[in-house]
């Protein structure tokens, strides 16, 4: 039997059918684990392709994005895509994971990338190479290689969550600024606190997810499952006042925002003529990408604004990740006497044991109880 190639750039067919990028990341259960997933391939993506001396990716990209009727919205599933999966070993592996941990590393006294991290990068990588096996595009003893890569083992420490005045004070700053962006990032510190929501559910929000009259935003999280954050009539307005000035008609609600406080939107522009060639049709396309390039915000843009006003603000001594605005939510709700099971029902817990794991000062909570018990008296 002849094998098929992995992509032949003339036969279109093959660039998603057999692609085992396309495969794995459109297996994923949810919207928000194919945006994660493409995420992390593509950044590997990029770091296979600077180790090359011949580098593939801009080639690939531009060619692939030719064939409108096949081409991907999403940018970094592009990228995943256009990387030529057949090539893949086990060195290659090796030698990405490596650019990566020094690119990324978070502790310069022990040099280490954060295990989490690093997991999910093998994750994915183990999975489209599972898929590139499968389609007998890759051999079984370099799979077997790939596949024998272990995840790291350790102990998740739990964070500290963000306090309401802490919150408060960000907002206050930002809607000071009397700028779009500052409206944006206000409203993010407050859905972000006062709802729970996880980065990627925020990533995904759109207009037509937002319920005006009611106050409440339908999200989907893990496990493709829905459910409603119900705003304060503080955030309302400050959402109201974002649509507004903003000019949010439809598409994403958190947008990002270029210089000269310019809110970018939805691009009309037509694609070029495929009756270009050559060079003159790769730059057509590269132009029409980046001049369509998806206004959303991305999860490492929410990062990056938590982690820059948090900074911005001289009152707040400490900065904190996305996720400790949820966890700061949690343990707000349990001090203020709301059971668990409302709690885990609010965040999109399907376990109450998981709810009770992300409440800060309930060691503190445990040990006061416990003396309760007086012996002696």
């Amino acid at each position: 039997m002849n094998e098929i190639a992995l992509l032949d750039w003339k036969d279109p067919t093959q660039r998603l059918e057999r692609n085992p990028a396309f495969l794995y990341i459109h297996g994923l259960p949810s919207e928000a684990s194919k945006r994660t997933i493409s995420s992390f391939t593509a950044r590997f993506v990029r770091h296979w392709n600077a180790l090359l001396p011949e580098p593939f990716l801009q080639e690939h990209l531009a060619i692939f994005s030719v064939d409108r009727e096949n081409a991907c919205e999403n940018r970094n599933l592009r990228t995943a895509i256009a990387a030529p999966w057949e090539t893949l070993t086990n060195g290659t592996l090796v030698s990405v994971m490596e650019q990566i941990r020094r690119a990324t590393v978070e502790n310069p006294d022990t040099d280490q990338m954060n295990p989490s991290t690093y997991n999910s990068y093998l994750a994915a990588i183990k999975g489209i190479a599972r898929k590139a096996y499968l389609a007998r595009l890759i051999p079984a003893d370099e799979y077997n290689l790939i596949a024998d890569n272990r995840a790291i083992k350790y102990t998740r420490e739990k964070g500290s969550g963000v306090l309401i005045d802490e919150v408060q004070e960000v907002v206050d700053m930002c809607l000071q600024e009397g700028t779009k962006a500052g409206l944006r990032d206000a409203l993010l510190f407050l859905i972000l606190f006062g709802c729970g929501p996880r980065r990627s559910e925020v990533v995904g929000i759109d207009l037509k997810d937002v319920d005006l009259i009611r106050g409440r935003i339908v999200v989907t999280g893990k496990g493709n499952k829905r459910r409603y954050l119900r705003l304060q009539p503080y955030t309302l307005d400050v959402l109201m006042d974002w649509l507004s000035e903003a000019e949010i008609t439809d598409g994403s609600l958190f947008r990002r925002i270029a210089r000269g406080d310019h809110v970018a939107q939805y691009s009309s522009t037509k694609s070029s003529p495929v009756t270009l060639t050559g060079s003159a049709r790769v730059q057509a396309r590269q132009n029409e990408v980046r001049t369509a390039r998806n206004p959303r915000i991305t999860a490492a843009g929410i990062y990056d604004i938590v982690k820059r006003r948090m900074l911005a603000n001289p009152k707040i001594t400490r900065v904190a990740s996305p996720h400790g605005f949820r966890r700061g939510l949690i343990t707000f709700l349990h001090r203020k006497g709301v059971d668990v099971a409302t709690i885990a029902e609010l965040v999109g817990h399907e376990s109450v044991d998981t709810t009770r794991r992300y409440i800060t000062d309930l060691e503190e909570q445990l040990d006061s109880a416990s003396q309760l018990v007086n012996f002696g008296e």
